[in-house]
């Protein structure tokens, strides 16, 4: 099946997906879109928050959906639905690109640079961690472990589901959301405020994907194709000699996602830009 055609089938199936019935058609189409670069193993996973679906039918109702997703193609075969109970999120994860990321990060001989974790402390300055925090690293450890039994196990793939601890706090789930997500950068926060990085300048960072589908009709034009990634990094971490400076993330960026996407998606174009912002809040 070609790559418009899945995208096609897929989108069918999400906009006429009953538990969605209420979310608008962009978000659906986008949503599709999405998990459709998970299931092709262009990203490793996606946030899904933009489709309200009732808190007491989450689980069922990702796992009728994954169902359905395997039925029109075996590129759904590995793809799994990751809760997050504390905020409530929704993560789209591909199996096996996880599985290698976290083996990756976890394992001491490989030196892994990216993500860069900053941290974002009460006072002062944004300043780079040397090692991955204890608590995150905990967390990452049991996913990990979770991961391999979903792997190992007989459990269809659409009724598997990884959830994460209670009350994980936000210095632990905002920098596992980057990892999921792909972001070089990870922040950590040092308590759980709301605010951060308030008016401190920011480097805005956005990765599109252009490809002709009739199934994204219903995307918004903001700029140039489908937003695959978008995240910050402080100015003052922006040193041209390190992995956070604008070329390297850049090139990290491009090599990343550029082979993938010519591998999956032949005939589409990956663009990588920043620019330079400053706001008065953050959400991470």
């Amino acid at each position: 099946m070609s790559s418009n055609k899945l995208l096609a089938a897929v989108s069918s199936r999400v906009s006429h997906f009953t538990p969605f019935r209420k979310s608008s058609r962009v978000s659906k189409a986008v949503l599709a879109f999405d998990i459709t670069l998970v299931a092709l193993s262009i990203r490793t996973g996606y946030l899904v928050d933009k489709i309200s679906v009732p808190e007491h039918l989450i689980e069922q109702s990702f796992s009728a959906l994954l169902k359905e997703l395997r039925d029109v193609s075996e590129c759904f075969s590995d793809i799994l639905h990751l809760y997050e109970p504390s905020g409530k999120q929704s993560f789209i994860v591909n199996k096996v690109l996880l599985l290698n990321k976290l083996e990756s990060l976890l394992d001491q001989h490989l030196s892994s640079i990216y993500p860069t974790f900053l941290c974002l402390p009460e006072r002062g300055d944004v300043y780079r961690l040397d090692i991955i925090p204890p608590g995150l690293l905990d967390v990452l450890g049991m996913l990990l472990e979770k991961l391999k039994r979903a792997t190992d196990s007989n459990i269809p793939t659409e009724n598997q589901i990884i959830q994460l601890p209670q009350e994980l706090s936000s210095t632990i789930c905002i920098p596992l959301a980057a990892i999921l997500l792909d972001y070089p950068i990870a922040y950590v926060p040092s308590s759980d405020r709301t605010s951060f990085l308030s008016g401190v300048p920011l480097v805005l960072y956005r990765c599109r994907i252009d490809i002709q589908s009739p199934a994204l009709q219903e995307e918004p034009e903001e700029g140039k194709g489908h937003i695959l990634l978008q995240f910050s990094c402080p100015e003052m971490v922006d040193d041209s000699t390190s992995a956070m400076s604008t070329q390297q993330i850049s090139v990290h960026l491009e090599s990343t996602f550029g082979p993938r996407i010519a591998h999956s998606l032949p005939g589409s174009s990956l663009y990588v830009d920043h620019e330079h912002i400053t706001l008065d809040r953050v959400a991470l």
